[in-house]
């Protein structure tokens, strides 16, 4: 969610769902205002819903780097639709809430950072390559159907070929992956499909991006994988117009 954040407010925020958060007693009654409580936003879509409406309300917004945060490891290849859902389902009810600012918003900006940055040690986690790209043929072979719903002609037409690809071959392009959460997001907000069953679909395509991923970036240092994920925000951010067209197109 970072690169898509990034291009929609402007807001180089590296962790939007990084859970960790200190705000005012004023944004605090903000946040206690919205009616989500008891809607999937309280759940795993807490930390981006926090962060886009900290950027939405006009707070002043900053950073803190306090090193690795280390989780139970988790290999993304396993049931990880409900948190996917969650969380994508608030990014793009965001979106709705607030469409007459992310179109106006160009390029993004730096915002403070506190803390003294360094490299740290993390705990390698394996990762199932190869259950994850399966994942992405099922769901070409499953729901092409829908896919073709969700998708724009030419990125579906550039996603097809990669199912009969070789594991160790696969690779989404970030210019790829740009337009298709856009064709996503553009669906969602048409209600062209009802959006439980639009973000369910995306569960393989999300798996065959981290795939993608993964390999691409094995053996690079924290340093050099950052700059992959800079490339990434760079494409977010280049198509952005492509978002706002298919956003407005009836």
């Amino acid at each position: 969610v970072y690169p898509l954040t990034r291009a929609l407010y402007g807001k180089r925020i590296r962790q939007p769902i990084g859970g960790d958060f200190g705000f005012s007693g004023k944004l605090a009654e903000h946040y206690l205002d919205k009616p989500v409580w008891e809607s999937d936003v309280a759940r795993f879509g807490i930390d981006i819903w926090m962060t886009t409406e900290a950027i939405a309300s006009g707070a002043r917004v900053c950073q803190s780097f306090l090193g690795a945060k280390i989780h139970d490891p988790k290999d993304p290849a396993a049931d990880l639709s409900t948190m996917l859902v969650q969380v994508m389902g608030a990014v793009l009810a965001l979106m709705e809430e607030h469409q007459t600012l992310w179109p106006n918003v160009e390029g993004s900006r730096s915002v403070d950072l506190f803390g003294f940055q360094y490299d740290v040690g993390v705990e390698p986690i394996h990762v199932n390559v190869d259950r994850m790209v399966g994942t992405f043929r099922q769901g070409a072979a499953d729901l092409e159907p829908i896919w073709r719903q969700m998708l724009a002609p030419e990125t579906i037409e550039a996603l097809l070929p990669l199912k009969d690809c070789p594991p160790q071959e696969f690779r989404i392009a970030d210019d790829l992956w740009a337009r298709l959460i856009y064709d996503v997001a553009a669906v969602y907000h048409r209600r062209v499909l009802p959006h439980e069953h639009l973000l369910k679909a995306l569960t393989p395509l999300y798996l065959g991006r981290t795939a993608s991923f993964v390999l691409e970036t094995q053996g690079l240092t924290s340093a050099e994988a950052e700059i992959r994920i800079e490339a990434l925000c760079q494409a977010f951010e280049k198509h952005k117009p492509y978002l706002i067209e298919r956003w407005r197109r009836e």
